[in-house]
């Protein structure tokens, strides 16, 4: 059972990486070498989440326990991975509303996927694929509000 199906989700975080590059803001904040590489494990979380969502939208019904079931897996590990690197801080630099986003509904996401992708069940009333989606057109919604 695939639980991102051919959904826009890998379009969303596929924007929102590109956004997350290039977008600006006219409000002066000066970033530390330090906080600059710290961001950078946000974009390396997205990239790989941005990966795994890719993988899934390939893989075929029934694919649980497969190789290519189990490079999502390692995909969004990895996105959890940098998640976890990001310093409040350097959310809240970005933008004052990233940090509850980012912590309340990105990683919780990405936890449900990578239990779903372990045991093949989805308790009830999770729904990863859409707090994802949300997260993203959130991020898109937001872009010019960014101070990068």
């Amino acid at each position: 059972m695939k639980i991102v199906t051919k959904s826009r989700f890998c379009h969303f975080l596929s924007v929102l990486l590109l956004l997350a590059g290039t977008a600006c803001s006219d409000q002066a904040v000066t970033w530390s070498a330090a906080e600059r590489q710290n961001a950078r494990n946000l974009f390396e979380s997205i990239q790989a989440a941005n990966e795994a969502a890719t993988l899934s939208n390939a893989l075929p019904a029934g694919s649980a326990g497969t190789d290519a079931a189990e490079a999502v897996l390692a995909q969004l590990r990895r996105a959890s991975n940098f998640a976890a690197l990001v310093d409040d801080t350097v959310l809240i630099k970005a933008h004052p509303a990233l940090r509850k986003k980012f912590r309340q509904q990105y990683q919780p996401a990405l936890a449900q996927l990578i239990r779903y992708y372990e045991t093949g069940e989805l308790p009830a009333g999770q729904t990863p694929a859409r707090d994802m989606r949300d997260f993203s057109k959130w991020f898109i919604d937001k872009q010019y509000e960014f101070r990068w």
